[in-house]
């Protein structure tokens, strides 16, 4: 699994013209889900995201409390 560059995000949020995001998007579509450095998963494939919603193995951390 890869990881993705900390600029990844960035690159798809700037103007039209500068880069085409569709190239950024096609790869996270087509490659295995890559993680953020922090550990989270970039989900971008229904099947993926389906399939996360029914794993009982992937949790949502609790909420801090106010």
């Amino acid at each position: 699994m890869d990881v993705l560059p900390s600029d990844f995000f960035e690159r798809l949020s700037r103007p039209p013209g500068s880069d085409d995001p569709h190239v950024h998007l096609d790869r996270l579509r087509v490659d295995p889900p890559p993680r953020l450095r922090s550990g989270e998963l970039v989900l971008a494939r229904h099947a993926d995201v389906v399939g996360v919603l029914h794993d009982a193995s992937f949790v949502k951390p609790p909420m801090p409390s106010v």
